[in-house]
């Protein structure tokens, strides 16, 4: 049972680590003029908020698209 929650929180921590990692590339790349401008909007505390939700946008699509192919 321990080992079971312990992977589940890995899993979790790599996809969560994707998802930062994606969205602070596309951050990046908007600041350098690849992206449009909007994407490289942050908060308070310089998270890149606009990417983040991109990304978040595109997985949710990913994974509704891989279910209904199923």
């Amino acid at each position: 049972m321990v080992l079971a929650i312990a992977a589940l929180f890995a899993t979790a921590n790599v996809a969560f680590s994707g998802i930062i990692s994606i969205s602070r590339l596309l951050f990046g790349m908007a600041s350098v003029g690849e992206l449009p401008k909007f994407m490289t909007k942050t908060n308070a505390q310089k998270v890149p908020w606009v990417t983040t939700i991109v990304v978040m946008a595109e997985l949710r699509d990913f994974y509704c698209w891989a279910i209904l192919r199923l």
